[in-house]
């Protein structure tokens, strides 16, 4: 479950001294995790300190990722992306 964790680049050029921390595996069986994890780490975009806590259920067939979701704070990931936080932030219709 934690080596998927760290498979982004994304994640990892938006953050690149990111490491996660307390992390809980809240339930386990032999085809399904679901854990909790944060991190706290300094945006390569905008310089500022971010705090993330994360919740991801993995599902896996066969000995494959079948099904990975995640939820986090939007919020915090707007303030690592934009200058301005949300406020940087246009919908377009």
């Amino acid at each position: 479950f934690r080596r998927v964790l760290f498979r982004s680049s994304l994640v990892r050029d938006l953050y690149p001294e990111m490491q996660f921390h307390n992390v809980k595996v809240v339930m386990e069986t032999p085809d399904q995790a679901l854990g909790e994890y944060e991190f706290t780490a300094v945006s390569s975009k905008t310089g500022r300190m971010i705090h993330q806590l994360f919740f991801g259920r993995l599902a896996a067939e066969n000995g494959k990722i079948k099904l990975l979701r995640e939820s986090l704070n939007l919020v915090e990931v707007s303030l690592a992306i934009y200058p301005n936080g949300l406020a940087g932030f246009t919908v377009t219709s």
